[in-house]
């Protein structure tokens, strides 16, 4: 089902559209920034309730609290 959905007219006629691509890029790279930010808040606070460690002092890992 998914062959057939990346096979489309429709697909083929996003893909070729070079402006709507890199709106969906664009998209994506928002995307992954809040579901990276969603983690590591999910992560410190299971770090805070369990006291198992506090990412709050890792730079990188912290680095969008």
């Amino acid at each position: 089902m998914i062959k057939r959905f990346l096979q489309s007219r429709g697909m083929g006629k996003l893909r070729r559209n070079r402006l709507a691509m890199g709106a969906l890029a664009i998209i994506a790279v928002y995307f992954l920034a809040a579901a990276w930010m969603m983690a590591m808040d999910l992560a410190s606070w299971f770090g805070k309730t369990t006291d198992l460690y506090d990412m709050t002092d890792a730079p990188f890992v912290s680095a969008f609290l």
